[in-house]
């Protein structure tokens, strides 16, 4: 089922890897919102308000301002942490390169768990915790992998913690505030404000062909860049309302638009994780999103989540749920809007049934379904998806996939993921029954393959004059070329203009 994303229309974006509750702000023993520091913040004096006949004039005491933001950062800061990262990432030829990868995260819990993004601590052999105070600690990882979510746990106590807001309280215009480790610069904040809510989309990750599915993420302009990831955006209460993941970029910098994983949605992840130690989402076969405006009048409801595609063969459809069904309630859940639908699945194990509540033309019905088990999300390249111009988990601090992609012993790079080519790449990449070879899955910014035109859906059909049908049969002329030495690559594209025939002959660099 392809989910119908209208909201960006063929951009890039580089999600962030290495180095991308209710109180008032005050950091105690434990964390934000201990008495120590909230008169401090409460004593800021509110701008002063001029009024003349002809107008209202808001005169705005500027350092006070300035003294609030300062606060706000000196409390929430002690939480962040910078992490380090070492693992091997598999190469073209087979092999193994030694990587290190950087980025933040924050304290939520004083007996030592740390929520990230998954993207900066997955798959990797060491995970280091860097502290505010200096410290370090080995953490252990515990992976929501899909969703892009882990929780590291180091062996401290009585620790400062950030706690987490109501994400549905966050509104368009609010002022968000970052902390993390941009480039490995720890500590560092920036400012800026929500630009909009409710994101939804699939973020390839190269590595292994398959997408992340984010939802219900909060759009900001706070400057976010490599490193900031798995760091905290918070409000200025200094509660947590977002986890920084990704940025809309076609400078490989923050342009303005990142995002971040919903407090609400980071929250209920992370304590699935601890406390079962992983995350197993049930799956429907729907696309739901909000209600318009114009469709609460329409049916008569206020809020829940509306059904725009249902899956012919799928659980729902099987349970009698249409397109257009609003459901209000899952389980004991009441459901006021697609986010409380989507985290709700979260706690149904497939297998598993569950009573669905919904309205259909103004009258409310019930329906029993059986979750299933979600199907592996092939990494796509549509104009309906963000693209990712870079290798986006991780972002290497010291990133093999960048730059002059050949290695210091000199052996080269082509730059793409290779897979062998079945059913549901034709189907993804539309290739007709008569092509065959390898398909190139994703390129490689700066690599050989980028420069001379390679794209995801090209079929490998010949390897310096030799037929190819197997990743296997390129990696291992690859590994006996070096650099300076040319290679030729014979390849078939399939798109809008028809079938191509290509040749590539040149320099490996």
């Amino acid at each position: 089922m392809k989910l119908k994303q209208a909201w960006l229309n063929n951009p890039a974006v580089w999600t962030i890897g290495a180095v991308v509750a209710i109180g008032a702000v005050a950091l105690g023993a434990r964390g934000i919102g201990s008495p120590a520091k909230t008169t401090a913040l409460n004593t800021i004096p509110a701008p002063a308000v001029s009024v003349s006949s002809e107008r209202t004039v808001m005169m705005v005491d500027l350092k006070a301002l300035d003294r609030s933001f300062q606060a706000l950062a000196e409390a929430a800061a002690p939480a962040v942490v910078h992490i380090r990262t070492q693992g091997r990432s598999a190469n073209v030829f087979g092999a193994s390169d030694l990587v290190e990868a950087e980025g933040s995260g924050f304290i939520f819990r004083p007996d030592g768990y740390v929520i990230t993004n998954d993207h900066v601590v997955g798959g990797m052999d060491k995970v280091t915790v860097v502290l505010h105070d200096g410290r370090e600690f080995e953490g252990k990882v515990i992976r929501a992998e899909e969703s892009d979510i882990a929780v590291v746990k180091i062996d401290a106590k009585d620790l400062p913690t950030l706690r987490f807001a109501n994400s549905k309280d966050v509104r368009v215009g609010q002022l968000g505030m970052a902390i993390g480790a941009p480039f490995g610069l720890e500590n560092s904040v920036t400012y800026g404000h929500v630009s909009a809510l409710n994101r939804t989309n699939e973020i390839p990750d190269p590595r292994t062909g398959s997408s992340r599915r984010y939802f219900d993420l909060i759009q900001t302009d706070t400057p976010i860049n490599k490193g900031n990831s798995g760091g905290p955006l918070i409000n200025v209460d200094g509660e947590v309302i977002g986890i920084n993941s990704a940025i809309f970029s076609l400078s490989g910098g923050s342009n303005g638009i990142g995002f971040a994983i919903s407090a609400n949605t980071a929250r209920t992840l992370a304590e699935t994780l601890i406390e079962k130690g992983r995350v197993k989402r049930g799956y429907l076969g729907i696309a739901p999103t909000n209600l318009k405006e114009y469709e609460r009048k329409k049916f008569g409801i206020g809020t829940g989540a509306i059904l725009r595609e249902v899956e012919s063969n799928g659980p729902a459809a099987a349970a009698g749920l249409k397109e257009n069904d609003v459901i209000v309630k899952i389980g004991a859940q009441d459901v006021t809007d697609d986010g409380d639908l989507r985290r709700a699945l979260f706690a149904y194990e497939p297998g598993s049934e569950t009573k669905v509540e919904y309205v259909r033309g103004g009258e409310k019905k019930s329906t029993t379904v059986r979750v299933a088990e979600p199907p592996t999300v092939t990494a796509r390249q549509t104009p309906s998806e963000i693209d990712t111009p870079d290798q986006p988990f991780p972002q290497f601090k010291d990133n093999p996939f960048q730059g002059d992609p050949s290695e210091k012993n000199g052996r080269p790079k082509l730059g793409v993921t290779l897979q062998s080519l079945d059913s549901n790449l034709r189907s993804q990449f539309k290739l007709p029954n008569d092509v065959n070879g390898v398909v190139v899955s994703a390129v490689v910014p700066g690599s050989f393959a980028e420069r001379y035109g390679l794209k995801p859906g090209d079929v490998i059909t010949q390897f310096d004059g030799k037929a190819v049908t197997k990743p296997e049969e390129i990696v291992d002329m690859m590994s006996k070329k070096r650099s300076g030495q040319t290679v030729s690559l014979g390849f078939t594209r399939v798109d809008g203009s028809g079938r191509q025939q290509q040749m590539v002959q040149a320099p490996l660099p």
